[in-house]
């Protein structure tokens, strides 16, 4: 929920959701033998 530094606010958004899929693609890595994945 960090904004970027001078960046606009949509860009701000745009990185969040870049963060999220990022985090969610970790936890799938981590939890790879899982089929279930806390989203």
């Amino acid at each position: 929920m960090t904004p970027a530094a001078g960046g606009p606010v949509k860009n701000s958004h745009h990185l969040e959701f870049i963060n999220k899929i990022h985090e969610v693609i970790k936890i799938k890595k981590k939890f790879k033998h899982q089929t279930q994945f806390p989203l």
